[in-house]
């Protein structure tokens, strides 16, 4: 009998209340990179034109970044058509099982400097509409990137600055802050422009707001992204180290990317607690990843599994005559969960795959625990087991319009734990 086969049997017969003491210990992590939602590379498309979404998943990406090209209306209101290619690319966003980083800008070219409007208050009126239709589409938008100011919205070379003023930059984040859902993360383009808004630690609104590296590993400075004075890159890996708990962080790398090390890729991911990072740029630098090797791979593979959050089962034990199980989990990825995720027990049909006794809600969200925290215990009753019936794992997306989509529920990454991409169950038994 191969390992995976024993391994199933095992823990069926373990927990199937056979009558004695069973123990699964050091479950093997997959080596493969998986995809899950809220992480990971991502691609770049344009709501202004078709886009293949189901493709993009089917690369392996669950993630994009929607961009809203806005330089025709640098001087004057939106209109419904521009707002309706917007919708139409969140709805295909939806039937394709992926969730949306968003940004728009006044043109997304060399040729846009200073093409932003002088005018704030129609800043604000833009950002309102579009807001309106991302909230109707709240549950599959994860981060609105705040843009709007300078090329490529990534606040330089912008009409008010070349670094935008702080009355600018304050009037882009307060507009979108007070037009989105809470659960939609905002993210401003260097670390220095949060600390810039002086909000209190108590602030509700901190823990929505964190930032984005589109110059990623091109050292010194990141081209800019690192400019406080006083300020090395030292001090802020370790302040983005704490901040990016509570907030999302991704972005690209650059052409000046390609020259850092391997090793130093991953301390400052880590420290970064990188979610995402776009998979079509720079090509040159992931393509040198691809061939460098990294401890246990190659770079870009390592890079690719640990993007973000990566949950495995370290540990399975189910004592003699006991209606309960205990359960060890760790986060071996880069990053923690940032949206709420609670676990769920059931038996499962071996047929179906749907449930054949009342779902369990062992009480266990995994949001928010890190990687350095180490191994996560719970104890969870078991109902009785029906003959023949398969144990599973659920962690589904909090949001009621996709809970039951499995292609939003979290997908754990242990060889021999199956995934049933309908339901979202991970099959242990």
């Amino acid at each position: 009998m191969n390992r995976r086969k024993w391994l199933l049997t095992a823990i069926g017969a373990g927990l199937a209340g056979c009558g004695r003491s069973h123990r699964v210990e050091g479950l093997r992590e997959s080596g493969n990179p998986g995809i899950n939602p809220e992480r990971g590379f991502y691609r770049q498309v344009a709501a202004e034109v078709e886009n293949d979404f189901a493709s993009i998943r089917n690369q392996g990406s669950s993630l994009v970044l929607l961009t809203l090209d806005l330089k025709r209306y640098r001087d004057r209101p939106l209109t419904d058509a521009k707002l309706e290619r917007l919708d139409l690319s969140l709805k295909s966003i939806r039937e394709a099982g992926l969730k949306a980083i968003f940004r728009a800008a006044y043109g997304f070219t060399d040729n846009d400097y200073r093409a932003d409007p002088m005018n704030l208050d129609l800043i604000r009126s833009h950002i309102k509409r579009m807001a309106e239709v991302l909230s109707r589409h709240a549950p599959v938008v994860w981060v609105v990137q705040a843009g709007m100011l300078g090329p490529w919205g990534e606040w330089h070379g912008s009409n008010h600055g070349v670094v935008p003023s702080l009355a600018a930059r304050r009037c882009v984040v307060d507009a979108w802050l007070s037009s989105l859902p809470e659960t939609i993360f905002l993210q401003v383009r260097r670390p220095r422009f949060l600390r810039d808004m002086d909000i209190s630690p108590e602030h509700p609104d901190l823990v929505r707001l964190g930032w984005h590296n589109d110059a990623m590993l091109a050292l010194p400075d990141d081209m800019g992204t690192y400019d406080q004075q006083g300020w090395s890159r030292e001090r802020e890996l370790e302040w983005s180290h704490l901040h990016n708990r509570q907030c999302p962080f991704g972005g690209e790398t650059v052409p000046a990317s390609e020259a850092t090390g391997a090793e130093q890729v991953m301390r400052e991911f880590n420290l970064l607690r990188i979610s995402f990072l776009n998979r079509g740029y720079h090509e040159g630098t992931l393509k040198r990843w691809q061939q460098m090797e990294a401890k246990g791979g190659m770079l870009y593979d390592k890079v690719e599994g640990k993007l973000g959050y990566r949950w495995i089962i370290r540990g399975l034990h189910q004592a003699k005559g006991a209606d309960s199980a205990s359960l060890e989990f760790e986060n071996v990825g880069f990053a923690p969960l940032y949206s709420a995720r609670k676990l769920e027990v059931a038996w499962l049909d071996q047929t179906s795959r749907s449930p054949v006794c009342p779902v369990i809600d062992c009480g266990l969200d995994l949001k928010g625990h890190c990687p350095e925290s180490g191994r996560l215990k719970i104890q969870f009753r078991l109902p009785d087991a029906k003959a023949g019936s398969l144990l599973g794992l659920r962690l589904p997306d909090p949001a009621d319009s996709l809970r039951e989509d499995g292609r939003y529920a979290i997908r754990l990454m242990n060889e021999g734990v199956r995934f049933h991409k309908a339901s979202g169950w991970n099959i242990i038994g």
